[in-house]
């Protein structure tokens, strides 16, 4: 069943620009509880709360780490470092 409390601290997280382990870091609390409260296998309203306080994200999610590349590039760069036959 949805919850529409947990919906929209998702849909918060997502607009401020943060990603579940930026946004528990920043909640000073584990990615593992955020997550399992953002997909309602567990409760905490205090948490919940606490999200509509974050402020906006100085860095926006898509702009760093990992997700910040494009599939491609990242697939060029992996196959740019194969030797000619390796598969």
């Amino acid at each position: 069943m949805k919850n529409p409390t947990v919906d929209t601290a998702r849909a918060t997280l997502r607009r401020k620009g943060y990603s579940y382990r930026r946004a528990a870091t920043a909640l000073g609390c584990s990615f593992t509880h955020l997550s399992h409260v953002l997909t309602s296998r567990r409760e905490s309203r205090r948490l919940l709360a606490r999200i509509a306080t974050l402020p906006e994200s100085p860095i926006p999610y898509r702009q760093c780490g990992f997700a910040a590349l494009p599939i491609y590039e990242h697939h060029e760069s992996q196959s740019k470092n194969r030797s000619p036959g390796s598969g």
